[in-house]
């Protein structure tokens, strides 16, 4: 699971901090069970040099974080912020090399989002996009089950949020089992 906190919700934007966790979307599991057994990575990226490479901040989204509470605000400077080509390479050497890809399954609270921030953030850092084939959309799982997202953490810290979501899909997948097996009940 991945999870991106910006400053625009559009195709290139300024990103703030990169979270994700590795986890089982079949299982059950608690935030600690997720965080132990699958791994996690967080990192938060340094704006300056994102706004000489041409990424963007819209005024929505900036007003929309000085509306959150000061934790999440203090989240992106804790850990100390790096450069985003840097967190690219730490990203790539915690999931594994590109040509392992392939074999990851990558989800994402939206399609058209987290996952197309992300091959961004890799193609200018000379990564190969994430396959096409292995990404998969939280908020189209979520809208087909009518599972509503598990609390957890702070609410827009990335890595939080990156956990939340990885159980949410845990619980869809679930309540999908279900409807399956009424499906397939006998009349």
């Amino acid at each position: 699971m991945v999870d991106m906190e910006t400053l625009s919700t559009g195709v290139r934007p300024i990103i703030l901090s990169i979270g994700a966790v590795m986890f089982d979307p079949e299982a059950w599991s608690t935030p600690e069970e997720i965080l132990a057994a699958g791994g996690f990575w967080h990192a938060n990226i340094l704006i300056e040099e994102q706004i000489r490479a041409g990424r963007t901040a819209d005024s929505d989204t900036f007003k929309w974080w000085m509306s959150q509470g000061r934790e999440a605000v203090e989240a992106l400077f804790t850990p100390p912020p790096v450069l985003l080509q840097t967190a690219v390479s730490q990203f790539v050497s915690w999931v594994g090399a590109p040509h392992t890809w392939k074999d990851i399954e990558f989800w994402s609270y939206g399609a058209a989002t987290d996952i197309v921030w992300l091959n961004g953030a890799l193609n200018d850092s000379s990564f190969p996009d994430v396959p096409y084939r292995n990404v998969n959309c939280l908020r189209t799982l979520a809208k087909i089950t009518g599972v509503k997202c598990p609390e957890f953490g702070d609410k827009h810290n990335a890595l939080h949020d990156a956990v939340a979501q990885a159980m949410w899909v845990q619980r869809c997948n679930e309540a999908l089992r279900g409807m399956k097996q009424s499906w397939e009940a006998p009349r």
